[in-house]
């Protein structure tokens, strides 16, 4: 994962795995074109993991725990970028 600093130089054509909150929280501000993304459904999958997305305990803390990712996603994309 990038440091938090403007060199991204090394994240080109990448593809990371892993939770969204913890990685993107790495990446400095207006520093990506794109975001590719496929949320988990409310309580349709169990991934083994704790804390995941779509096991939250009501569908509100789901739509916070998405509008929080998203907010990074917002945070972190270039002016011209894409969600």
């Amino acid at each position: 994962m990038p440091s938090k600093n403007d060199d991204m130089d090394g994240m080109l054509d990448s593809i990371l795995c892993g939770d969204s909150r913890s990685i993107i929280a790495t990446f400095p501000e207006n520093s990506v074109d794109m975001v590719l993304c496929s949320p988990p459904y409310f309580r349709q999958r169990d991934y083994g993991a704790d804390g995941q997305i779509g096991d939250e305990a009501t569908t509100a803390e789901y739509i916070e725990s998405l509008l929080q990712v998203f907010h990074q996603c917002q945070r972190v994309l270039k002016p011209s970028g894409t969600l």
